[in-house]
């Protein structure tokens, strides 16, 4: 909107210089020293791959006495399948990609195509969780061509040695990996993005930055909860004289070195004035209480589940907000994981087995937890139907 009367976005509005750059120099490096220091970037990222993952999964198939699925949760727990998805969830949202490497025995070269039914029983022997840092695709060609199958998506992949940061000289094919792309970019982005997605941390960095910054101003407030004021008669001239500025320095430390609360400072009566002025740090709580707030909106996160806080309002219990917090969870969960899990899943069947179970699927456990008093009343609403029934 250009209005030339008023100079709105004109080149006498400031406005109008106002642009957006995505700094992409020791992206890393800022990446990682903000997951391990703020404890608000760490909660961002962290706790949506915890919720996706709490409750875990149930398996469905055709198996009578439950013995199929007691051994694929065995299989689960050898493995370690939860935490691994976890941790390949988090790398992907610090960094905006991570993949799961499977090591299969007996199943061809790590650089050939997996064939699931080549899969020998006990042929799954680890798993290993990288970020993108340590694993990288292999530029043939085809990816970049949109009539390959390999488009945007690179058939080989490379792992790097993380102290010589120098590349392998041997290709691991897409099939034996299970890839996670992070936040998702449009597409020129993507390919220019090495065939990764985006870190989460990116969208939210000035909101972080901004509240740590606040939190760290406040702290240090508390420091000095006064203002120490001093006039001194003729400062300017002292200042000009040959080391006047050191004789200003030394007396001002000096009375800073004897100050406290118990103690009290010698001035001089006719060319040294003090006095003292309290901060306050009345309306501090309520803007530090705003920059968290503007956090939890950037994370979508909701501030009850984000920093543990009271809800708002009257007659507010925050479920509702922890409703839909689990709403997109399970969105997340249908979208980024059943995808991934169904084909790892005929991996640790041939793995168990030999042979894929027939008709074995799985559904993500609910993510809200019924209290007692609840499954009472769904009880008694229930036996009240039953009774009209009858």
């Amino acid at each position: 909107l250009v209005n030339v009367i008023s100079n709105l976005q004109t080149g006498r509005d400031k406005n109008a210089y106002n642009d957006y750059n995505l700094n992409t120099m020791k992206a890393e490096e800022t990446l990682s020293s903000m997951y391990r220091t703020s404890w608000i970037a760490a909660k961002i990222v962290d706790i949506p791959p915890y919720e996706m993952t709490r409750e875990w999964r149930t398996f469905t198939c055709q198996d009578p006495e439950g013995q199929i699925k007691k051994e694929l949760e065995n299989a689960e727990k050898k493995f370690n399948v939860k935490n691994r998805f976890r941790e390949a969830l988090i790398y992907s949202r610090i960094f905006g990609g991570a993949a799961i490497v499977m090591n299969i025995e007996g199943s061809g070269n790590i650089d050939e195509p997996l064939f699931i039914e080549n899969i020998k029983k006990g042929g799954l022997k680890q798993l290993s969780v990288l970020d993108r840092r340590l694993i990288f695709p292999v530029q043939m060609g085809d990816e970049f061509n949109p009539g390959s199958p390999d488009f945007a998506d690179p058939a080989f992949y490379n792992i790097v040695n993380y102290r010589t940061r120098e590349s392998s000289t041997f290709k691991i094919h897409k099939s034996r990996i299970i890839k996670f792309d992070g936040i998702s970019l449009p597409m020129f982005e993507y390919l220019r993005n090495m065939f990764w997605g985006d870190s989460v941390l990116n969208r939210v960095m000035t909101a972080v930055s901004n509240c740590d910054l606040v939190q760290q101003a406040i702290a240090s407030m508390t420091h000095e909860t006064n203002v120490d004021i001093f006039r001194i008669k003729d400062l300017s001239l002292t200042l000009g004289m040959e080391d006047g500025a050191n004789q200003i320095s030394n007396r001002l430390l000096n009375n800073n070195l004897i100050k406290s609360l118990n103690n009290s400072i010698v001035i001089d009566k006719d060319h040294e004035d003090f006095e003292r002025k309290p901060l306050s740090f009345q309306a501090l709580p309520e803007v530090l209480k705003q920059y968290l707030s503007i956090c939890a909106s950037a994370s979508d996160i909701p501030a009850t589940r984000l920093l543990g806080s009271s809800p708002d309002g009257l007659n507010a219990t925050g479920d509702s907000d922890i409703r839909n917090f689990y709403d997109s969870i399970r969105s997340g969960q249908e979208d980024v994981l059943r995808e991934k899990l169904g084909y790892f899943d005929q991996v640790l069947a041939m793995s168990t087995f030999g042979h894929l179970p027939e008709d074995l699927k799985f559904e993500f456990n609910p993510l809200w937890q019924t209290s007692d008093k609840e499954v009472a009343d769904i009880n008694y609403i229930k036996a009240q139907t039953y009774s009209i029934y009858l």
